[in-house]
Formats: structure tokens, sequence, C-alpha cells
């Protein structure tokens, strides 16, 4: 799974297949320990190099209840698989997505690589876990719960050994296994680059997956090594519930604060993170929507932002509850109620007290829109008609 073999690791992955063929599982060392143990599982599966794989395709309406269990999987993927295949269009490949079980749901390819992958069903409906055609970088990307490639003559079965194919897994903000996101094209057209495109691509995925479920927390951190890391794709984003456990993370997040998805709803934001509560989300750390430093509790610096909604009381360490908010300030009076206005009557009334005309006008548009208050009543003045003797606040 190298990403430039050499010609030393090209001759010995032709031994260890000459072996496979006879039967024999290459010893350790030969390959590459994740390929050594996919052959290994495929074997186990009652595959044959040489024979055809264990068929499993979804009809129809197989595909679109697939396609409705992963909708959410879908709508945030489909504008990163459009981006994927915008990048490498022309190279002769094709970008898929396929859901936990290695059925594929989406696949977008250049028309001239598109027919050949057909005869090895590299398209929507057909599964590409390990128990059903071998190693492959779909399934063993499931099976091994991280990227993969999958080049030439690693793949189990003999047919599919015309493809270099890398996928990387896509996990949900709780930790569950969703599926995979491949690019798959011929041996003959590798590049080196496109493991780290898939790794990003699923990197970008998984983030709008955070944000959709997550959107709405009580508070949200964005997490890095480097301050200028917050707001990138390999951002950690954290999810927090109002007394400060942990409920939703992104993988780059899991991997920097050392969290399980077992973990998610029982460990506290401090119980990772040498800081109090009330002083993150009273942004006694930094002002809003700044970059603080933070240390995990074994010592290591990270940065730390703060989004989402803070103002609540926290308990923080089982001390005295506090308040991670300002007082507010005091209510604003009651609003008058509204009071239609008598605009003509007050336009006789301004000239009769020595308003000008060009001042009346703008005067009685204001008046209009928010009645002056009365000095004499929380309520509008609402005497004013010029026939009257006398304003009874003394106002006119």
């Amino acid at each position: 799974m190298s990403t430039a073999p050499s010609r030393s690791q090209g001759s010995a992955l032709r031994h260890a297949r000459h072996l496979l063929e006879r039967g024999t599982v290459p010893p350790p060392g030969m390959l590459d320990a994740t390929v050594a143990r996919s052959w290994q599982r495929s074997v186990e599966a009652g595959l044959m190099p040489f024979g055809r794989p264990n068929e499993a395709h979804l009809m129809a309406d197989g595909l679109a209840r697939a396609v409705e269990r992963r909708h959410h999987l879908l709508t945030r993927a489909r504008p990163v698989l459009e981006y994927l295949h915008a990048q490498t269009r022309g190279s002769g490949s094709m970008v898929l997505l396929a859901d936990d079980r290695g059925f594929v749901l989406d696949a977008l390819g250049d028309a001239d690589f598109i027919d050949r992958a057909d005869r090895v069903a590299l398209r929507p409906g057909a599964s590409w876990h390990e128990h059903h055609r071998g190693t492959n970088a779909i399934g063993t990307a499931l099976a091994e719960g991280a990227a993969v490639t999958v080049h030439g003559g690693e793949h189990f079965l003999e047919r599919n050994t015309f493809l270099t194919c890398s996928a990387a897994p896509l996990a949900g903000p709780d930790g569950v296994l969703l599926g995979a996101l491949d690019i798959s094209g011929h041996c003959r057209s590798r590049s080196a680059h496109t493991a780290s495109l898939v790794l990003v691509a699923a990197h970008m995925i998984e983030n709008r997956l955070f944000e959709a479920f997550h959107g709405t927390a009580a508070a949200r951190l964005r997490v890095h090594p480097q301050a200028t890391g917050i707001g990138t794709v390999a951002e950690g984003l954290v999810a927090l519930d109002g007394g400060g456990r942990i409920v939703g993370i992104n993988r780059a997040g899991a991997a920097l604060l050392r969290i399980a998805p077992e973990d998610l709803g029982r460990t506290g934001i401090e119980d990772v993170l040498d800081l109090r509560l009330a002083d993150l989300l009273g942004h006694a750390l930094t002002p809003p929507g700044g970059v603080a430093p933070v240390r995990r509790r074994d010592g290591k610096t990270l940065f730390l932002r703060l989004d989402g909604e803070t103002a609540r009381p926290v308990a923080v360490g089982g001390g005295p509850r506090r308040s991670a908010t300002r007082a507010a300030p005091p209510p604003a009076p009651a609003a008058a109620p509204a009071r239609r206005w008598r605009s003509r009557g007050r336009r006789r009334q301004w000239r009769r007290r020595g308003g000008g005309g060009l001042m009346a006008g703008p005067f009685i548009a204001a008046a209009a829109a928010r009645p002056p208050p009365c000095p004499a009543s929380p309520a509008p003045c609402s005497t004013f008609c010029c026939r009257r003797a006398a304003c009874p606040a003394g106002r006119w």
C-alpha cells in the first residue's frame, strides 16, 4: 500500500501472489500488514484469487432503500463528490460513495473508464464488501476503519488487479461508521496524490455532517495544534451539551482529544482539557470569536475557539453553581399601545403654534411612525385637536 512501490516491493508482491494462487497465505513481512490481514479475511470468506466474486447486487428497490437509509450522508457528500470528479476529470478514473455495508450508492466518472469499471461491477448497487470481492479499497477501508490504497496485484481477486483504488471511511459525529469514499482508476494512471485528495474530501464530508447534526449545540469547539489551523478542513470539531459533556466530535477532534465513540455523552470537556467550564463558556479564556491556547491533561498544548450559545448557568467541578454570563440589563419599559394618529389635525396645530411649512411634513411623518411620549402619562398624548382649549399635560 505504499504510494510509490519500489522494485523490490514489486518483486515481493509477485512472489506473495504466486503463493496465494497456490493456496498459501504469504507469511508476515512479505506483504504490507494491511494487505496481509485483508487477504487472510478474504480466504476465510471462501474466496479464491481466480474465482468469481460472491455476487451481491441491489436491485432498483433495494438501492432506493439503501439511498434513503443514508440520505443524510448522500446529501452532504454529493457536492464533495462533484468537486472530486472535477479535480480528477480526464484521468480515467471515477469517484464512488459506498455505505457501511459496502454497497455503492453513488458514482461519477470518466466515460472512457466507466465501461471498463462496469465489467467488474464498479457501479451503484454493487457490493464491494471484502466478503464479496476480497481485498479492495472500499471493503478494506471499512474493515480496517482507516484510509487505504490498494494497487494492482494487491487486490485479492485477479480480475480486479487492473485497478488502483484509494478509499477513506466516513463516520458521523457520534463515531458511527456510515460508509466510505473512494477514487478508482486504471493502475497505469496511478497518482501519488489520490490518497491525500480522498482523505481531505472525507474530512470535508465529516465536517459537513457535524455541522448538520450539531449546528445548534449548546457550545461548539474548534480545536487544532496550531492557532492558524482553526477554521481549516483539518480542525477538530467538538459539540458540548449544557453540562459540558462531549456529545459529538469529528475524526480530527477525536484524535486530538483522545476520545473514543463510547466516551461520548459521558466524558466532560474538563476531563480532557485543563480548564474550567465556567471560564470557557464565560469567555474568560478568550473574547468571543478569539483563539486561546489550552492544555490537554497530558500537557500537550492545543488551540481552541468557542462557537455557539454560551449564555447559560453552569456547574463546575462539583463546586458552587456559578453563572457564565454577565447580569442582564433591567427590562425596557413596556411598549405603549399603538394609536391611530390624526395627522390632519396635528398639522393644523403645528402650524398654529408657529411651525413652518418645511418642517410640518417631516414632523408629521415622524409622529405617524412613532408617537412622542406624553410628559404627564406613560401613554402617548392623544389631545391633538386644535379646538381643545388646553392640553391637560401642559404640552401645547
